[in-house]
Order: C-alpha cells, then sequence, then structure tokens
C-alpha cells in the first residue's frame, strides 16, 4: 500500500504484530503510534472526514478500521476476514458517508459512517461462491479501484469484466466484455 502524510504524520500499513499500521513522524521517520494487530493488506488508507474529525480509514488483512491519524486511536472496526488469503488491492472508494470496497476473493462491501458517534455500519455484503466469471456478485476487484459517479459504481471484476452497479445494493446494472474479447 502507498502511504498516506496527514499533516506531520505519515501513515503506514505494514502488518506486523501489534503494529498493522503505524504513524510516523514526517521530519524524522520516528515512531508516534502503532495501532492494530492486523495483517497486512494492499490497499492504502484514506482520509475522510467524520463528525468534524479527521478519520484515516484502513482496510486491513482483518478488517476496515477508522483511526485518528495524530494518535493512531480506533474510533471503529468493522471485521472483514478474507476468506482464503488477503488480497484487497483496491482503496476504499469514499462517497459522502459511504465506504466502499471490493476484494477478488471477498467479493464487495459497503459501510456508511455514522453521522451521531465514531462508528460504522455495515449496508451490504455481496460474494459470489468464487471469483470466476458468472460466478462474481456486485464486484470482485483484483487490482483497480473503482469509481463512483453519482448514484453508480463502475469497476473491472475479476477477470476484466467492465460492470456498473447500484450503489444503493450492489447490485449489477450491467456488464461489458467487449475490452477481454
Amino acid at each position: 500500500s502507498s502511504p498516506l502524510v496527514h499533516e506531520d504524520v505519515v501513515i503506514i500499513q505494514i502488518g506486523a504484530s501489534e503494529a498493522g499500521v503505524i504513524g510516523l513522524d514526517k521530519s524524522d521517520g520516528k515512531e508516534i503510534w502503532k495501532a492494530l494487530d492486523d495483517r497486512g493488506h494492499y490497499s492504502s488508507p484514506v482520509m475522510v472526514r467524520q463528525n468534524d474529525q479527521d478519520v484515516a480509514v484502513c482496510w486491513t488483512g482483518a478488517g476496515v478500521a477508522g483511526l485518528d491519524p495524530k494518535k493512531g486511536t480506533v474510533h471503529w472496526y468493522h471485521q472483514f476476514r478474507p476468506k482464503r488469503m488477503p488480497i484487497g488491492v483496491a482503496t476504499p472508494v469514499i462517497n459522502g458517508r459511504k465506504i466502499f470496497l471490493t476484494s477478488f476473493y471477498d467479493g464487495s462491501m459497503m459501510l456508511e459512517m455514522s453521522e451521531t458517534e465514531m462508528a460504522v455500519k455495515e449496508l451490504w455484503h455481496l460474494v459470489g461462491p468464487n471469483e470466476r466469471p458468472g460466478s462474481t456478485k456486485a464486484l470482485h476487484s483484483i487490482i483497480s479501484t473503482p469509481t463512483w459517479i453519482e448514484d453508480h459504481i463502475y469497476g473491472v471484476d475479476s477477470y476484466g469484466e467492465l460492470r456498473c452497479l447500484r450503489a444503493a445494493d450492489g447490485e449489477r446494472v450491467w456488464e461489458d466484455l467487449t475490452a477481454v474479447k
């Protein structure tokens, strides 16, 4: 994953024991904080605003966390354990209070950040029986980060199928295989 720089802190997902995510001082590289005991993931952290606070959204090899970027305090945590191996490469896509995640083996998940407390709730999670064409649900992205425009999410599924999903429920609106034929 790529590091995220927020003010004077460099936030990096490293997947170490008792340091799944760390915050380093931007000027000298010294550790400021460490958080979580999750294994690593390829997904890069992103910064959001929730209830007038900055929150670093970090998708690890076991779940999604909202961290205080200055102290590493865990504001909220939602499990998203991989059924085979952690292969979430796509960066979480943020639209307002919603967080969209997609993984090759584990499908798609939509979370919503609370307006009144530092918490999230799962709106939906769709995963097919496997990642093979014709077996996936929603979007099983392997590498590319999807795009969210208005009420739809556009992305590339497991084996190259371009898909459009309804953001409200993850249902497929259309699929196009032209680019991979």
